[in-house]
């Protein structure tokens, strides 16, 4: 199943990844629409913790990036 995903993205243009992160960003909004206690928890989160975590998850698709 994972062989088959591999393959899939690979066949991916670029314009084809950056909608797949556009609509989740807008699933993303839908959620903090529809759910107050997601919303609330979002909003009393320290912002410097989203930070954190984006440097963290990115850090390896980073290094993965300028290796090459």
């Amino acid at each position: 199943m994972l062989n088959d995903l591999d393959k899939t993205v690979k066949k991916m243009k670029w314009q084809d990844i950056s909608l797949v992160k556009l609509s989740m960003f807008f699933v993303t909004l839908l959620i903090l629409n529809i759910w107050p206690a997601f919303r609330n928890w979002v909003s009393d989160t320290n912002a410097w913790v989203f930070v954190i975590l984006s440097i963290i998850f990115m850090a390896r698709p980073l290094y993965l990036w300028f290796k090459r």
